[in-house]
């Protein structure tokens, strides 16, 4: 679903349009009687950060002609918009009930309702990606990182960084500058990937040449002393995102 969500190409032709459409109706079928993912989660409880998995099955919806999966995924983000305090953080976002959660998931609450609002074209839910987008800005430290876990009060806990999250939140804020045309966005952004590329392995052992640790330091609390594959991912698609949008401002 997420490779369907990502390729706007996609056709009925394309190898995994099939899984793609189970996917979609297995997303459906477990849905609650308010169609929302309230079963079948990590650790049994409903999960802000699954904006991510709506955006793809609004995708799958659009694609595959099915009114059902856009419904479900309505659902679940008008959900998620429902979970949204007035300062822009989300309540039920982390991985465990009242967990200050990373910048990841909360990365992904905001790109999921960020990319089905433009979908949708509905603004409440791309104000609710603007909202948690501003909130983050604000914590982004000179070094161009952000804390690894802000509280739903939006407070910074513990002193590591997520850089996965690092990398989400510059792709959204480059997005919303597309949308805003407000530079501020572009300029959080490429301070963001600034910060993150200082933190890529490049002369280290060929395992890890070019990775991205899950956290700075490494023994922070997302993804101890390891190198996740993510968060590697999420920075190409910033950079590749950030030279795109960079060559369409300097075209006439």
């Amino acid at each position: 679903l997420v490779s369907l969500a990502e390729a706007p190409g996609s056709t009925d032709a394309d190898p995994w349009v099939d899984a793609a459409r189970r996917a979609a109706g297995w997303l459906v079928a477990i849905a609650d009687d308010e169609g929302r993912w309230t079963r079948n989660t990590f650790n049994g409880i409903p999960h802000v950060y699954n904006s991510r998995t709506a955006w793809a099955l609004v995708r799958a919806g659009h694609l595959l002609d099915d009114p059902d999966a856009v419904k479900v995924a309505e659902a679940n983000l008008d959900w998620a918009c429902s979970q949204q305090r007035p300062n822009g953080w989300f309540d039920q976002c982390a991985f465990t009930v009242d967990a200050p959660p990373f910048t990841h998931t909360t990365a992904y609450a905001g790109r999921g309702l960020l990319e089905s609002g433009i979908l949708l074209g509905n603004e409440r839910y791309i104000q609710a990606a603007r909202a948690v987008a501003q909130a983050a800005a604000g914590h982004l430290r000179p070094t161009g990182l952000l804390p690894g876990r802000i509280s739903v009060d939006g407070e910074p806990v513990g002193r590591s960084s997520c850089l996965t999250g690092n990398a989400q939140f510059a792709i959204i804020w480059l997005k919303l500058a597309a949308i805003d045309q407000e530079s501020r966005y572009r300029q959080w952004a490429e301070q963001a990937l600034r910060g993150t590329a200082v933190h890529q392995s490049l002369n280290g052992p060929d395992e890890i040449r070019g990775a991205i640790k899950g956290s700075h330091p490494i023994w922070g609390r997302y993804a101890p002393l390891g190198y996740p594959n993510w968060p590697t991912k999420f920075f190409v698609d910033a950079l590749l995102l950030s030279a795109t949008s960079a060559d369409t401002q300097a075209t006439p």
